[in-house]
Parts: structure tokens; C-alpha cells; sequence
């Protein structure tokens, strides 16, 4: 059985939820969305390329595609799944009150 941490889907499952996290951070609450958008797909791509590199010893082959699919896939529904409904957690505004005097 494969250690969790270096398991790349477990590791693009994990990371996917964190970065709508992130986005919150590096964004003001009056940012358009379409940029949160493309902020949050260049996570992702980042996380594919991690989690590539981490499984195959630094070659980046097609699985950095689905990878970063994957991360994509479980930010979006974290984010709009849990983060974003105020009657649930409402946890991206609140990061982004909070932050509003930094990021983009």
C-alpha cells in the first residue's frame, strides 16, 4: 500500500482542497471572478505538476494533465460545494475580509 502523502491522486485530492483556500488569500473580495478563476486553474496546474514530478521522479509525463484536472475538479466543488455557501461555512469571504488589504 502506498504511502498517502506521496500518492499522487491522494496528494491532488488534498492540495485541490486547500486552494480554494489560497485563492481567498491571494485575492481581494472585489477581485472579478474570472480571475479567482484562472488564479485557482493555475493552482491546479501547479498541483498536477507536483504531484507528477512527485510520483515519477521529476518527468512530467500525461498523467500531469489528470492530475491537475483532478485538483481542479475538487477545488471547484470545495469551493462551491463548502467554502462559498454562507449558510454553511462562508469561510472564503470571511479569509477574504479579513486579507482585503493584500493580494490581487
Amino acid at each position: 500500500m502506498p504511502d498517502l502523502l506521496t500518492d499522487p491522486t491522494t496528494l491532488s485530492i488534498l492540495l485541490g482542497t486547500v486552494l480554494p483556500i489560497l485563492v481567498a488569500f491571494v485575492t481581494k473580495s472585489v477581485t472579478h471572478s474570472g480571475i479567482k478563476a484562472v488564479v485557482l486553474a493555475f493552482l491546479a496546474a501547479c498541483t498536477g505538476v507536483l504531484a507528477s514530478a512527485q510520483n515519477n521522479g521529476g518527468l512530467i509525463t500525461k498523467e500531469t494533465l489528470i492530475f491537475g484536472a483532478l485538483a481542479w475538479v475538487v477545488a471547484v466543488s470545495t469551493h462551491f460545494g463548502l467554502l462559498k455557501p454562507a449558510e454553511v461555512t462562508g469561510s472564503t469571504g470571511i479569509i477574504q475580509q479579513k486579507t482585503d488589504r493584500v493580494g490581487i
